[in-house]
């Protein structure tokens, strides 16, 4: 995940640990891939440590209570990005990307 060029290593319905502060760490569920970055949906729970596993039966992350964010690739992999695992994204997970989409809005790190 070095190359901050490349979008080949990152696919939607990804999830992944960030490191969103010192000694903070979130995760993160990709929705979509384009050129220009990536689509996320960031989990509110915060962690001291970074998870190394997914546990969504301890609720560790709800893909439907995160927040909606479009990153550009710089800022996506500044946060050391480490893979935890994949599931199929669903039409209800891509409806504020479609909205995105539609206005034309921007990518953080803009």
């Amino acid at each position: 995940m070095g190359n901050t060029n490349s979008i080949q290593s990152v696919n939607p319905g990804e999830y992944y640990s960030l490191q969103t502060g010192k000694q903070r760490f979130q995760v993160a569920r990709v929705i979509a891939v384009e050129e220009e970055g990536v689509h996320l949906t960031l989990s509110h729970r915060k962690f001291p440590h970074r998870p190394d596993t997914l546990d969504q039966s301890s609720n560790q992350v709800n893909p439907t209570e995160g927040v909606y964010l479009p990153f550009r690739w710089f800022p996506f992999y500044a946060m050391r990005p480490q893979y935890l695992t994949q599931e199929p994204v669903n039409a209800r997970e891509l409806v504020e990307y479609k909205v995105w989409q539609a206005e034309g809005c921007v990518y953080w790190g803009d």
